[in-house]
């Protein structure tokens, strides 16, 4: 059971702490694979255990490494908007996904979800990624 190609050689039984620590580190100038690779190796040892392969989890104590904080996406200027526009006429994709991000108020993930069969008497209808409802 191979858990990644630095350790394979390894059996599942015999990985420690230190092997995991070392793979995330190997990751941490990519923090969120890191976080993607702690968290898939934290569910194989779950799981291992549940089916009774294991009786300790050598993810356990293994700190999830700090993502960079980022001031996001910078807003967008009427100026900005402009130029998109005359870039993008009536009827490209582009100039629809402008009008949706812009009219609709949607975050990004929710907006590229949108399509006709979510629209009823000229309403939109849709639930959103961050909304129970």
């Amino acid at each position: 059971m191979k858990v990644c190609d630095t350790i394979g050689n390894i059996p599942y039984q015999a990985i420690e702490k230190k092997h995991i620590i070392a793979g995330v580190e190997r990751r941490k100038e990519t923090p969120a694979m890191a976080v993607s690779f702690l968290k898939a190796l934290k569910g194989l040892f779950k799981c291992a255990i549940e089916q009774d392969l294991l009786e300790n989890n050598p993810t356990l104590g293994v700190k999830r490494p700090a993502c960079k904080k980022t001031s996001g996406f910078p807003v967008w200027t009427e100026e900005d908007v402009e130029k998109y526009y005359k870039q993008w006429t009536l009827g490209t994709h582009e100039r629809v996904w402008i009008d949706v991000l812009l009219y609709t108020d949607l975050r990004r993930g929710d907006a590229v979800q949108i399509g006709w069969k979510d629209v009823k008497d000229n309403i939109i209808h849709l639930k959103t990624e961050k909304s129970k409802y």
